[in-house]
């Protein structure tokens, strides 16, 4: 005998309500073989893969890698993995696949054109699934649109208000009315540049993406 084979099994445990999945290697070739194996599995929303003894990849919806170390002559080598999510029945059986020099009888070698369709077709609905999100999205009625001097003016109103408020000084009954004169003056020019600088930045930060 010189070949490698390759056995799936899997089975509902009762007692934890997982499906049980197995693919088993045996090497009966004189020669060292390294492989990279996939399965099919059920994958879809509620539907998860679990207890893997041998940490794997996805490789497009519903297909699963594990690439192994190196099988020597004579050696076997088993990957197991639960299906979490299904009831007794809904799946009773998946496909392996194979990548690497050299057959394995019971499993079939991977076409990577049935690969790339599978994963166009996957990008496809991604991008369907994308386009109705953003279709309803829009469909949302938008806020009112007002004019962009309306919005400086608002705004300029509303910061000379804010500044003459926190501004304002209350002035000694002591002073003569000269002085409150000359005191409000120089406030005025004191605060004059920086609230030219805050009308900027509301214009900048709260208006500039209008």
């Amino acid at each position: 005998m010189n070949a490698v084979f390759s056995e799936e099994m899997s089975e509902w445990d009762s007692s934890e309500k997982v499906t049980k999945c197995s693919i088993k290697l045996f090497n009966y070739t004189s020669r060292p073989r390294q492989y990279t194996i996939l399965a099919t599995w059920p994958e879809r929303e509620g539907v998860e893969l679990i207890d893997e003894n041998l940490e794997g990849r996805r490789e497009a919806k519903g297909l699963r890698k594990w690439k192994l170390e190196i099988l020597q002559p004579s050696e076997n080598l088993e990957i197991s993995f639960s299906i979490d999510g299904l009831s007794k029945g809904d799946w009773t059986q998946f496909d392996v696949f194979f990548r690497g020099s050299g057959e394995i009888i019971g499993a079939m070698k991977l076409d990577e054109k049935i690969l790339e369709e599978i994963r166009r077709e996957e990008m496809a609905a991604i991008e369907e699934a994308v386009v109705t999100e953003n279709g309803m999205e829009s469909n949302i009625e938008d806020p009112i649109d007002v004019e962009s001097s309306e919005l400086d003016n608002v705004s300029k109103n509303a910061l000379e208000d804010v500044v003459s408020e926190t501004t304002e000084i209350e002035v000694p009954e002591t002073h003569h009315v000269d002085d409150n004169e000359v005191l409000n003056n120089e406030e005025n020019a004191d605060t004059s540049p920086n609230s030219t600088r805050q009308v900027k930045l509301f214009e900048e930060n709260e208006w500039g993406d209008e």
